[in-house]
């Protein structure tokens, strides 16, 4: 099983930030265009019974469907998403929300996933690239 981890300060509270996640459209605010994600279903938000099932588009009309379930839900501190079904063997996502003193925080993003065949260099290259366009932007929503 590999691990990826990040996290990103922010200057605001963990509450803040937490909130902002659960605003409509957060799914789509964070995903970048070059992912090529479409929302096929969506049922509830990030609490506990939420999910939401997507497809991906890899390569032109080459892709897969995926469905993530929310769980874990811990108002201002944690929320989870569990790939049910898609191309990962495992896929668990924590969000994990930290207070730290004078109204800032820290978004920790903890991922723990055994990735299709073969495939290992480049999950972990699209990981580092998702993630520092998801910290950069919620970055910018925090502080404009």
């Amino acid at each position: 099983m590999d691990l990826f981890r990040r996290e990103v300060e922010l200057p605001v509270s963990a509450e803040r930030v937490f909130a902002w996640h659960e605003e409509d459209g957060a799914f789509e605010r964070l995903t970048p265009e070059w992912e090529n994600v479409q929302v096929l279903e969506r049922n509830g938000g990030i609490q506990d019974g939420g999910y939401v099932v997507v497809r991906v588009g890899v390569l032109g009309p080459i892709g897969f469907k995926a469905r993530y379930e929310h769980s874990g839900y811990d108002y201002g501190k944690l929320f989870v998403d569990e790939q049910a079904y898609g191309p990962f063997r495992y896929w668990r996502h924590e969000h994990r929300f930290h207070e730290l003193d004078g109204g800032r925080s820290i978004l920790e993003d903890v991922i723990e996933y055994v990735a299709p065949p073969f495939s290992g260099w480049m999950v972990r290259h699209r990981l580092e690239r998702l993630f520092e366009y998801r910290h950069r932007v919620t970055l910018e929503a925090m502080v404009g």
